[in-house]
């Protein structure tokens, strides 16, 4: 996502997971309420593992190429330049105090 379209693109996929809850928890409620489905939890289990099944295969489907070239692994590091330069790799890949907040979160 480009860097000036990342707050709207954030929001969407938010508010798109924000309805899912709400209108999974509306159908459920009305399922228990004015259906046998109550006697019947296995009904509800696979409702909600065929609409999260569903939800896993539309990420899927919409999976959008990555940006950017991921770093490489700490392992592949290590086996081709050695441990120092893994450590100097990691020390880089943590300086900002940001990123080592949200490490921590």
């Amino acid at each position: 996502v480009d860097s000036n379209r990342f707050q709207s693109s954030t929001a969407f996929v938010q508010a798109f997971f924000y309805v899912g809850n709400v209108v999974g928890s509306a159908v459920g409620q009305f399922l228990v309420s004015y259906t046998g489905v109550a006697n019947n939890l296995t009904v509800l289990f696979y409702i909600s593992w065929a609409f999260t099944t569903s939800g896993l295969v539309v990420y899927l489907t919409f999976l959008p190429p990555p940006v950017h070239e991921p770093p490489p692994s700490a392992f592949h590091v290590i086996r081709t330049q050695g441990l120092r330069a893994a450590i100097k790799e990691l020390n880089c890949l943590y300086e900002r105090p940001i990123v080592m907040i949200w490490s921590c979160w």
